[in-house]
Formats: C-alpha cells, structure tokens, sequence
C-alpha cells in the first residue's frame, strides 16, 4: 500500500513547510508522493488534485482511498472518483456523502482488509 499527501496551502508558501510538518509528526520521507494545492495549480474541491495523486501513486483514481476532515476533502474526492473517507475525530456525522467515515485513522486498515486484493 502506498501512501500520498494531497494538501492545500495558501498560494506561494513554500513546499519546505508541508515537508517539516510531516517531519515532525514522524513521517519524514515516509510519503511519496507529497502535493500541495500550489503544485497543481488547485485548490480542492477541484478533482485536478486527486486525480494527480492518484497518477502518481500508479492507480486508478477509482482505487483511490482519500481521507479528509473536511467538506472540500469528500466533495473533491467524490467528484474525481475516489473512495472519500470522512476522519471524524469529534464524531460530528456530517452528511457529507463520504464512502466511509473513521474516528481515528488506525480505522482505516479494517476499511482496507475490507477491500480485498
């Protein structure tokens, strides 16, 4: 299973930021591929971003398991194709259209055994 990062950021900061915050949580050169909403010229809900990432993961974008904790996160997935995966940390159940949704992301490998080979 390979593991991208798909972020907005505000226009021209730069990627460096992106790379120290995943550094200091421990993912430092873990995730390939990183993207920012600069990278690929759009900000999410746009399908430009998920459909990148999927590219450059080598899967289909219908393979795609994209988790966010936002509005923009499940739109964007869903419109692209992918399987939005809502993280809801506060257990707020917004009817956002999300394929699934977690409270914590250890949840996420049950979701994908589920999935099969």
């Amino acid at each position: 299973m390979d593991v991208g990062v798909l972020t907005d950021v505000p226009y021209g900061m730069e990627r460096a930021r992106v790379e120290a915050d995943l550094a200091a949580a421990g993912l430092g050169g873990l995730i390939t591929p990183v993207l920012t909403s600069v990278d690929v010229g759009h900000r999410k809900p746009a399908s430009a971003g998920f459909l990148r990432l999927a590219a450059e993961l080598g899967v289909p974008v219908a393979h795609l398991l994209y988790v966010g904790n936002e509005q923009k996160d499940i739109d964007g997935a869903n419109r692209a194709g992918a399987r939005s995966v809502l993280i809801d940390r506060e257990d707020r159940q917004p009817s956002w259209g999300a394929w699934a949704r977690v409270r914590r992301l250890d949840e996420i490998v049950a979701l994908l055994e589920g999935l099969g080979p």
